[in-house]
């Protein structure tokens, strides 16, 4: 019953998607949407959004089912021509699944149709520990990749090629606990982050690169850069840094901080960066990387996870 409701709201979307003005509520279309990425909203919701945050359509919204506190848990949003969102959500509080949604523009600028495959690619179950802790697409978005486990053991990767809705072999078991994955671009590899530190995944053969215990979300660059932006905690609060991709000291990267903040996403061309600002107020930002000048997307509290794609195409 509880997925029946799920399926009967998610269809619901698949007439032509209402534009969400300031991802507030259903208004009349604006002149143009151009989507550009996207994010979860209020727990519970899918959209996509356009560069500065002005609009945003509704892809997906599922009911938080009892003993759970979210219905989405993580967004991943492949190359734009592609037009497809991955997600995790919770149909029960038992089980975790990998969902995927498309949508189509018969006009440039125009409105959406959208459509929420109702038939997940990946379901994890086994109790409350049952967990899909990432998710990321390839550079060219035919692949999607995901991290999971259960009760913190059969920690494993999962590779998926999307159009066929096969998974590629067998689920690599992880001898470095991780709950973090992206895809690196310049050399195809996952990168990995979790409790011992940040690996490495490429051929099925994973290797530790240095010692990292914050397994906090983090953000590989695209095309040819091997660098990366990582959320970390202490007593100082938040802060986001950047590795170039190489430079690792005595078992420790060499991190260079970027701004106060969490959860930071880079653009497909790496030239600008959106993430969280918690302090004075909660403000999800834009900045250009090159020179720190930063612009406002939204100050919208209910916006968590926002991503680009990873590859420009």
């Amino acid at each position: 019953m509880i997925r029946s409701k799920a399926l009967l709201a998610a269809l619901s979307l698949s007439a032509a998607a209402a534009v969400l003005i300031g991802a507030a509520k259903p208004a009349p279309q604006p002149t143009a949407f151009n989507p550009a990425l996207a994010y979860r909203y209020a727990a519970q919701e899918v959209r996509l959004a356009n560069a500065d945050g002005s609009a945003a359509v509704l892809l997906a919204r599922l009911p938080i089912v009892q003993g759970a506190t979210a219905s989405v848990r993580h967004v991943a949003i492949a190359p734009l021509s592609l037009r497809q969102v991955a997600f995790v959500d919770i149909p029960s509080a038992g089980s975790q699944s990998l969902r995927i949604v498309t949508w189509t523009q018969a006009t440039p600028g125009g409105p959406l149709t959208v459509l929420l495959d109702p038939t997940p690619l990946f379901t994890i179950s086994g109790g409350l520990g049952a967990n899909i802790s990432s998710l990321d697409y390839s550079p060219d978005g035919t692949l999607l990749a995901i991290v999971s486990h259960l009760d913190g053991q059969n920690n494993e990767v999962r590779v998926f090629h999307v159009a066929s809705r096969t998974q590629i072999g067998d689920a690599v078991q992880l001898a470095e606990f991780a709950q973090v994955v992206r895809w690196r671009a310049f050399d195809n590899s996952l990168l990995l982050r979790g409790s011992t530190g940040v690996s490495s995944l490429k051929d099925g053969v994973q290797t530790l690169l240095f010692a990292d215990p914050q397994g906090l979300p983090f953000y590989t660059f695209n095309g040819l850069s091997p660098e990366a932006v990582f959320r970390f905690h202490d007593a100082r609060g938040n802060t986001i840094q950047r590795w170039d991709g190489e430079t690792v000291n005595g078992g420790q990267a060499a991190y260079t901080k970027v701004t106060d903040g969490i959860d930071p996403s880079v653009s497909c061309d790496n030239a600008r960066m959106i993430y969280t600002r918690l302090s004075p107020k909660t403000t999800i930002a834009i900045r250009t990387l090159a020179t720190g000048a930063e612009q406002q997307f939204s100050n919208d509290r209910s916006i968590s996870f926002p991503a680009y794609p990873n590859g420009c195409g």
